[in-house]
């Protein structure tokens, strides 16, 4: 096993950390990881080196949907009434949409190089998950151009997985996707929207800071911290990987994909 991932440590107490952390260290041991990987929103003890090439982007939804929207720039509301009228029509539910999300998922992580989990995956999370989770889809014609699927837990939301056909690019849906996301969960009563995390300066910063979402700063630590990774759209090992993913037929990567994900950061 090459490495273990896991979220970071949620405790109110140092103690309580420090120990959940042992227990990871644990985990790992005993599956013989090479390394093991704690992504944390709050900063790790010393002897954990990280990376902070990553941050989380969140919007405060306490002014509701009217409040939210009137906080816009002139520019970014009118991207967003350019958007509505492409014909565009949004659906959200749970799990009679995973086959819809899980179409066009593949399709965009085929397009970034990325293995995928199998559909049963999502499925799964879904139903251990009841009412922790919504799916939104963006439809175009019938047909879904754009998808995300979020995680809900006292109070906060987090965008978990999202993902776009090229046609949903050409008619702007993401532009309608996180609107009405903004919109539902505010008025839901939601306190805060994490739309995930992204890495300072990209492209996908530029997008989600329009929703005057605020960066909140990622810590990935590693154990043993003599073995610290390359970032890994930084690593040549990783760019090469991603390249030959890329031009390998969709046919072959949905076969081999649920395979390999569980092996890449």
């Amino acid at each position: 096993m090459p490495f273990v991932d896991f979220a970071g440590p949620v405790a109110a107490a140092p103690g309580t950390r420090d120990a959940l952390l042992d227990a990871a260290k644990a985990f790992a041991r005993e599956r013989g990881a090479m390394h093991l990987e704690v992504r944390s929103p709050e900063p790790l003890p010393p002897d954990w080196p990280a990376l902070t090439h990553k941050q989380s982007y969140v919007v405060d939804l306490s002014p509701r949907a009217v409040g939210l929207w009137e906080a816009f720039s002139r520019k970014h509301r009118k991207n967003i009434r350019r958007a509505e009228k492409n014909g565009l029509t949004v659906h959200i539910g749970a799990g009679e949409l995973v086959g819809e999300f899980y179409r066009v998922l593949r399709v965009g992580w085929h397009s970034l190089g990325s293995p995928l989990y199998s559909q049963r995956f999502f499925e799964r999370l879904i139903e251990h998950f009841p009412g922790r989770t919504k799916i939104f889809v963006v439809r175009h014609g019938g047909r879904a151009v754009a998808v995300a699927l979020n995680g809900l837990f006292n109070g906060r939301v987090e965008g978990l997985w999202a993902a776009m056909l090229p046609l949903g690019r050409d008619l702007d849906a993401n532009y309608v996707l996180y609107w009405e996301m903004i919109k539902h969960f505010a008025d839901e009563g939601h306190a805060f929207f994490s739309l995930g995390r992204s890495s300072a300066g990209s492209t996908a910063e530029a997008f989600k800071t329009r929703w005057n979402a605020v960066p909140q700063q990622l810590h990935w630590g590693f154990w043993p911290p003599t073995v610290v990774p390359k970032v890994a759209a930084l690593d040549p090992k990783y760019r090469l990987a991603v390249t030959v993913w890329k031009r390998l037929p969709q046919a072959v990567t949905a076969r081999l994909g649920p395979r390999l994900a569980p092996n890449f950061p």
